[in-house]
């Protein structure tokens, strides 16, 4: 019932104005409805107050498909919070497939600057090899990912369990409204007294 699907999307960013699964349901909604022009302003609105990968991902599916075309499209996202991580994330990925090396270049220093994470580092060794004048370097920056701290993904905060995309219901162990995206973050165990 995507109808009920908006309405309650809406109310749960109304009430949190940074819960990107309201403003995912609140897309996928209007797209099914055929409302694109509400989704592409539910994209706007959503970026300006939390942008993250899904956001970009439906916003690249709003617009259009030439490589320099999107990259002016995603620039009207990122225009909304412009100084974020992601949106320096998103420009890098559209900048990368508009060949666009300096740019990419330009936005990933920034990206490494904020959050020197592996996702910033394979960019950044992407970005070496596709240019092709430096493998040395892509190597490099593969190294310093491997070193790198971990991306921010939807952990589960009881059991630390990772997932690809958030469930309001922890499929494992089925508990409700444990999953939030952030930084996994190891345990150390404890050893075991023989």
């Amino acid at each position: 019932d995507t109808k009920e699907a908006l309405k309650c999307a809406v109310k749960a960013y109304q009430y949190d104005p940074e819960f990107v699964p309201a403003y995912v349901v609140a897309i996928k909604a209007l797209i099914a409805e055929d409302k694109k022009r509400q989704a592409r302003k539910t994209a706007l609105l959503s970026w300006e107050k939390a942008p993250h990968p899904d956001l970009y991902e439906f916003w690249c599916q709003l617009g259009p498909t030439h490589p320099l075309e999107r990259m002016e499209w995603v620039e009207k996202l990122v225009e909304q919070n412009p100084n974020r991580y992601q949106s320096h994330i998103a420009m890098t990925k559209s900048a990368l497939d508009a060949n666009l090396w300096g740019v990419a270049r330009t936005h990933l220093q920034y990206a490494e600057a904020t959050e020197p994470r592996q996702g910033t580092y394979k960019l950044l060794a992407k970005l070496e090899k596709l240019e092709g004048k430096n493998p040395e370097k892509a190597t490099e920056w593969l190294e310093k990912a491997a070193n790198a701290g971990p991306d921010k993904t939807w952990i589960c905060t009881q059991t630390g369990e990772t997932f690809n995309q958030w469930h309001p219901i922890q499929p494992l162990t089925k508990d409700f409204n444990t999953i939030i995206w952030d930084v996994p973050r190891y345990r150390q165990l404890t050893p075991i007294n023989t």
